[in-house]
């Protein structure tokens, strides 16, 4: 590990400990925009620091770890977190006419995304598909993706499962990936996913775990991840294992050094 490498570690440890023990900097509105399907309403949360910032973004309304990490950051350095809130649970579910349908949120932003994750809980219909279409877009609405220099999503994950050794060679999905870097730095668990390549360069050389998705080859799932290269917009998640906040805050604080410089979003 070089001297500026190890410099820069410490301090985004010591600022990532300061967040979890500090009072926030900046005050923190909290809006609710209730979306419904069927008869199930999903609320989009938006957590808006008085100071502009990057915004993260929380799918899954069971990895709350990443959404506490989140709200420290925005009440520091500014911005904003947007969560899914419905039944603290992965997926959501509804019911619509006759029909009983069940997705998950990060699977809903292509039309062989949407079929594919209503085929894996029950047979999807036509009406099914379309509701989770008008959704889809009224969440990406709140996001404003076009508005963002970057999308970045915040995600957890139980002890022992997702690592990124899966994209490595020889893993499960390692046809979805063009390049992944392995540091010895870090639990497999905790890494970034990114559709760029400028991003995944100096993830890598900071020792930072990191998979470049193979924007070209990878499979049409409908996750965020591959709507942001269908649509051209740069593209991060940070995943990290439950419980591990200050990795995440961390690997948070790492992406606005990166993209968010002297008050304005920048970065590759």
């Amino acid at each position: 590990m070089n001297k500026l490498h190890h410099l820069n570690l410490m301090v985004l440890m010591w600022l990532s400990l300061a967040l979890v023990a500090c009072a926030p900097a900046y005050a923190i509105t909290t809006t609710h925009v209730p979306l419904t399907l069927g008869d199930t309403t999903v609320d989009v949360v938006v957590h808006q620091a008085e100071a502009p910032g990057l915004t993260y973004f929380n799918l899954h309304d069971n990895e709350n770890t990443s959404v506490r990490v989140a709200l420290d950051v925005i009440g520091e350095h500014g911005g904003r977190v947007i969560e899914l809130k419905h039944s603290s649970e992965r997926t959501i579910k509804f019911n619509l006419g006759e029909g009983s349908y069940e997705f998950d949120p990060n699977r809903m932003f292509t039309e062989p995304g949407r079929i594919a994750t209503l085929e894996r809980f029950a047979n999807p219909s036509g009406e099914a598909i379309n509701t989770i279409s008008t959704f889809a877009s009224q969440v990406l609405q709140q996001l404003d993706p076009a508005g963002l220099k970057v999308i970045i999503t915040v995600h957890n994950t139980p002890r022992g499962s997702y690592t990124i050794d899966i994209y490595s060679p020889g893993g499960d999905f390692a046809s979805e990936a063009e390049l992944v870097y392995i540091s010895e730095e870090m639990s497999p668990q905790d890494f970034y996913f990114v559709t760029g390549q400028d991003t995944y360069d100096q993830l890598r050389l900071g020792e930072q775990n990191v998979v470049l998705q193979d924007n070209s080859g990878a499979t049409d799932d409908g996750s965020l991840s591959v709507w942001s290269a269908q649509q051209g917009f740069a593209y991060v998640n940070v995943e990290a294992q439950d419980g591990h906040r200050r990795v995440q805050a961390e690997m948070l604080l790492r992406l606005h050094e990166m993209f968010y410089v002297g008050g304005e979003a920048t970065g590759p």
